[in-house]
């Protein structure tokens, strides 16, 4: 076991099945590319990276803007920030960036992960045997399905200016709307195959992750990843007590922003390494002054004894009024914490739940 250590990786470790050097896969589109350094952790054949990286500057921004494609981007903007966690011998990737949380702001690619639709395109492909070559996209957009696309949400005083009569104001251009101006995110983080992401995490971040190589003429087994929602389920939060002592933890900040002093919105991720599961929350947390509150987590749960790892996304959200019913004191205080998000999370009413179990091996 090793842990809190600091770990600047320079070489590649992507390999075929027959030990020959992989083909170059290409770091995202207009991706900003860094050599970053990661605090490392490994415990129980899963290993754990996460960076801490200053916000991007105004060129940085400018750089990943098109790749993001959002209207705009949020003034805090920690690009250079990562979660890995990984297992070579289950070939499974879990990542959370920046880049791809506020990606899921976009409209567009709401429409194209949202559940629904998408299910009955893969339906035909979900049976597919071990050997298959299934197309690396399809499979990741069916473990990475989002439970809903956010509903949007206009600023207080919005009746006054939808009142203005803008046809005699020269030269007036109706503006397509393409992303939320809050970058609400409805993401969950991505699962991927450990051996078909690695290489394209090596190129954007220089990391190198340890893997599984066959001899020369054996090819690998390929481990089945599959997704089953399982309404009945409960994440057991009993086990993240004092009892279970942690022994590696971090906390990784995607991107904050004020929103034009409307409010505060803030994507983050915290998790926890104990001796028999980890934990991983992903939260995205907004305040739209006198207007509602809204929060979209993500839970991960992993008992090391298990073949599954438990997924958990809820959807929480109240109105001004909603919050003062319940008791909760709406106070300047409260709106400047930097614990905000978790002192209002008991009082906000839960809209939506979804728990499911990533699978790493034979149903």
């Amino acid at each position: 076991m090793e842990g809190n250590t600091h770990h600047e990786h320079t070489a590649d470790c992507t390999h075929s099945h027959d030990g020959a050097a992989a083909h170059c896969v290409e770091p995202k589109k207009t991706l900003v590319v860094a050599k970053l350094q990661f605090e490392d952790f490994e415990h129980n054949n899963w290993r754990f990276y996460h960076s801490v990286y200053p916000m991007f500057d105004t060129k940085q921004l400018d750089q990943v803007s098109d790749t993001v494609g959002t209207m705009g981007m949020p003034e805090v903007f920690y690009g250079f920030n990562h979660l890995y966690i990984i297992n070579p011998t289950k070939d499974i990737l879990l990542e959370f960036s920046a880049v791809d949380a506020l990606s899921l702001s976009a409209f567009s690619k709401q429409k194209d992960h949202l559940k629904g639709g998408l299910e009955k395109e893969f339906q035909s492909k979900v049976q597919v045997s071990e050997d298959s070559k299934e197309a690396p996209t399809t499979e990741e957009k069916r473990l990475n399905l989002i439970d809903l696309a956010p509903a949007r949400i206009e600023v207080k005083d919005s009746s006054l200016w939808k009142k203005k009569d803008m046809s005699k104001v020269k030269d007036f251009k109706q503006i397509e709307v393409i992303s939320d101006w809050t970058y609400s995110t409805p993401y969950k983080g991505t699962v991927l195959r450990l051996s078909s992401a690695s290489k394209r995490v090596f190129l954007e971040t220089s990391l190198q992750f340890p893997c599984i190589v066959a001899s020369a003429g054996v090819q690998l087994p390929k481990v089945p990843i599959s997704v089953q929602e399982c309404a009945d389920i409960e994440l057991p939060l009993h086990r993240l007590g004092r009892d279970n002592p942690i022994l590696h933890w971090g906390e990784v900040y995607l991107y904050e922003d004020d929103l034009g002093d409307q409010g505060y919105c803030c994507c983050s991720i915290r998790y926890r390494v104990m001796g028999d599961c980890f934990y991983v929350l992903h939260r995205y947390y907004l305040r739209v002054d006198q207007v509602l509150v809204r929060i979209f987590d993500t839970r991960l749960f992993h008992s090391f004894d298990e073949s599954s790892i438990t997924r958990e996304f809820q959807y929480k959200e109240s109105t001004y009024d909603e919050l003062k019913a319940t008791g909760f004191n709406i106070t300047s205080e409260w709106s400047l914490s930097k614990g905000q998000a978790d002192e209002v999370f008991p009082k906000l009413g839960l809209k939506k739940k979804v728990v499911d179990k990533i699978v790493m091996g034979n149903i």
